[in-house]
Order: structure tokens, then C-alpha cells, then sequence
């Protein structure tokens, strides 16, 4: 990624994701941080395109859907979205006469002990935090929409309070902007008075969503519970940890799966709150980089042009010195030059067995190289090599920085280690 470039969440809808699906609806479980629909930024992931493309994949062909309520992008829970386009308006209908329940839990700021109807009027206002320009919800005294919302305490954590919330009404940041103006703002959330800073956690969760289908009279209904106490705890008391895993030819660098076929990271690692650092193909092998240090990964993200990562490539033929000078001052990769790489032949090199085997050419040599790059564009080696007319039969990543996969490491095997830089 280049410097100063934009760091987007990605959105992979798994089948852990959807709590309920039928022929008309389905309900999806919403992760804090995940867009619900299309901002100005049209390179920012979003939950609907992304259920769009999981379903598009399933079931081999477009597949109608629209979104009739929507959730903050740090807001977590059940969004319902709809199948069937017959049913978008009666939907609709439902929404705008609050027969569609909704449920919500929160934690706040501060001990609460009393069940609160707090009943104010609310109004979008321009401000400035952080530096930010952002639009925010004000209680006033004229001027604005009446917002209703009912706050019964659950159970008094320490100095914060889990809360039941239900809403009469349907307002912009509603509960958050309500939750401030009674002093008890929700945790994570710095736009409304929060002063705790949480990793990819607000705390508040839309965890039930109930109506009645307008065609079938069926009782629709999806749930969805978070510890917040709990991932309150972890997000200050976890240490941080960091790991190097070597990641098997055909394991995808994700732990979570969207069909119960793929193979992906939670198959061989049994680690909670570990995140990769930057990708490795599923056809790719070697070393991963595995962190629960956020800060970490971002500026690691951020300065990839300055780190050098080194790769064990098996290419088809044997390339000239002239062909090796070429992939060593760079070639052009749609119309952009790559950066200038490190690459030498290595003679005897062992590579451990791969399952399966990669394929080979009859009288046909393939040659052993080790390229070293410091940019990681979308399957470049593989892009450079066949650029050259040597295609890449396999690719092993081998180090990154300091970082290095010693031959103790076994394809499917993951070590603790140390931040080395």
C-alpha cells in the first residue's frame, strides 16, 4: 500500500454471518466498523455490495436484494436486508409505523440504575473533531425532530453500565446523540463524549430485530449477543502477541469461511484477536505475519514501500542473464514500472513437498530464483515473471524485514515470536 494511502476494513460475508435466510429475506450479523452501504469513497468496502457478490458467487447468478433500515458504520448487530422485490414497499410500510421491532444493548459511561425515557428533539448540526469535518445530531430546544428513546439498566460494571435500549423513533444517531444528553455516552464512541478509544469497537449492538411477514404472516426474528464487558477487558488487557505462521499452498489468509469447504487460517491456528499482517495468495506459500497490535499493522501497512520481502520462486524454464537484469530494474505491469528488485538463481535449493505437486513439462527445466521486491501490488512476482516468459510455478514467501521462516517451521505450523522493527 502506498504511504499515506487510506486503510479500508475489508468485508468478507461468511456463512457465520447470515442469521437467517428464507426465499424473501435474510438477516446478517453486522461487525462494528463495516459500512452498510456506498460512501464518497467508492474504493470503501461496503456490507451490501459485499452480500451482493457472496450471494452473486452462491448461487452462480444476480441475485435481487435491497436495504431498508440501515446501522452506523460503528454500530454492530442484525440488519435485515430483502430478497423478494414485491415486498420492498409493504417493508417499508413496517418501518416507517415502527412494527418492525428493534432491540439494542449498550455500554455507557457511568452508573445507571433507573430506567430513563428520554425524550428529546434532535437536529444535524456541521462540527469539527479532531480535525474532522462531520455531521453530528444536537438536542434543541426548536427546531429539530422529536426522538424517543427508553434506556433500562441491565448490570453496573465498575464505572459503566450495560443497557436495554428501545427506540420509538427512528432519528440519525438517535441513541448515541440521546445516551450523551443524559451524560452516559456510549463507550468507543469519541463523537458523542466518549473518552476511551477501542480497537474496531463501538459499543452499542442492535441485537434483535422482530416483525411479522407481510406476505407469508410468518414471525421473523434474528438475534445477535456481544459481551461488551468482556471485549471492553480484552481490548486493555490482552499483550500484545506476534507470530509467524507458515501458511500452506491453498489456505486462504483469512480465519473466517464463506462456504464450509474453503480452507482458511482457522484450520491450523486456534488464536483469538490475531489478525494478519497484509495478505499472502491462497496459490502462495511461506510466511505469514500474525499480530493482535493494531497500531502495529497499520504502520507496517503504511511503510510496505520501505521493507523488503523475500521470495523462493520456481519458474517454468531457465532465464538468461539478460531476463534476470530485466526483472531487476523492473518491468511494466499494467503500464506501471515496478520497483527495482534483488533477484539471483539458487542452485540445489530443497523445497519441501507440496500437496499437490506443481505441474511440470516434459524435458522442460524449471530454475530456483530469489526475488527480493519492496511493494506488494496484486500477484506481482507471478506478473513479473511471466512478464519475462519464465511463468511462475511456485511462490514461497521466506521473510519480510527481519522477519524469517527458518527451516523448523513446518507448512502449517505457527510460532510465537518478538516485534523485531
Amino acid at each position: 500500500m502506498p504511504r499515506n494511502s487510506t486503510k479500508y476494513i475489508n468485508i468478507r460475508i461468511g456463512i457465520d454471518d447470515i442469521l437467517f435466510e428464507n426465499q424473501n429475506y435474510i438477516i446478517i450479523k453486522k461487525k462494528s466498523g463495516w459500512p452498510v452501504s456506498k460512501t464518497l469513497d467508492p474504493k470503501r468496502p461496503n456490507l451490501f455490495t459485499a452480500l451482493k457478490s457472496y450471494l452473486k458467487n452462491r448461487e452462480k447468478e444476480e441475485v435481487y436484494l435491497s436495504m431498508p433500515h440501515r446501522l452506523d458504520v460503528n454500530t454492530s448487530g442484525v440488519i435485515l436486508f430483502v430478497k423478494n422485490k414485491t415486498l420492498n414497499q409493504e417493508i417499508d410500510c413496517l418501518f416507517k409505523e415502527h412494527r418492525i421491532s428493534k432491540k439494542y444493548q449498550a455500554l455507557v459511561h457511568g452508573s445507571l440504575r433507573e430506567k430513563q425515557k428520554i425524550d428529546i428533539y434532535l437536529r444535524e448540526e456541521k462540527t469539527t473533531l479532531n480535525g474532522k469535518k462531520k455531521s453530528l445530531m444536537k438536542a434543541v430546544k426548536s427546531g429539530g425532530k422529536r426522538a424517543i428513546t427508553t434506556v433500562d439498566p441491565i448490570k453496573v460494571h465498575g464505572n459503566k453500565t450495560l443497557v436495554d435500549i428501545e427506540i420509538k423513533t427512528g432519528r440519525k444517531h438517535q441513541i448515541r446523540a440521546s445516551l450523551s444528553y443524559i451524560n452516559h455516552p456510549i463507550v468507543g464512541d469519541l463523537d458523542y463524549g466518549s473518552e476511551e478509544e477501542l480497537k474496531e469497537l463501538q459499543c452499542l449492538n442492535a441485537y434483535q430485530l422482530e416483525f411479522e411477514c407481510p406476505l407469508t404472516k410468518e414471525i421473523i426474528r434474528a438475534t445477535s449477543h456481544i459481551d461488551f464487558h468482556k471485549e471492553n477487558e480484552d481490548s486493555y488487557n490482552n499483550t500484545l502477541k506476534y507470530y509467524i505462521f507458515n501458511k500452506p499452498y491453498n489456505v486462504l489468509c483469512q480465519f473466517k469461511k464463506t462456504t464450509e469447504d474453503e480452507i482458511t487460517l482457522k484450520d491450523y491456528i486456534d488464536i483469538k484477536g490475531i489478525y494478519p499482517v497484509g495478505r499472502l495468495d491462497k496459490d502462495s506459500e511461506g510466511l505469514l505475519l500474525l499480530t493482535n497490535d493494531g497500531k502495529y499493522q497499520n504502520a507496517l501497512a503504511n511503510k510496505e514501500n520501505e521493507i523488503f520481502k523475500t521470495y523462493i520462486v520456481q519458474v517454468e524454464g531457465i532465464p538468461d542473464t539478460e531476463k534476470i537484469k530485466q526483472l531487476e530494474n523492473g518491468v511494466i505491469i499494467k503500464g506501471k514500472k515496478t520497483l527495482p528488485a534483488q533477484v539471483r538463481i539458487i542452485e540445489n535449493y530443497q523445497l519441501w513437498e507440496r500437496t499437490p505437486p506443481i505441474r511440470e513439462r516434459k524435458n522442460i527445466p524449471t530454475t530456483i530464483l530469489e526475488i527480493k521486491i519492496r511493494e506488494g501490488r496484486n500477484r506481482q512476482i507471478r506478473k513479473m515473471t511471466a512478464s519475462i516468459g519464465h511463468p511462475t510455478l511456485r511462490l514461497i514467501r521466506i521473510s519480510i524485514g527481519q522477519y524469517e521462516l527458518t527451516q523448523n517451521i513446518k507448512p502449517g505450523e505457527c510460532i510465537e515470536t518478538k516485534k523485531l522493527f
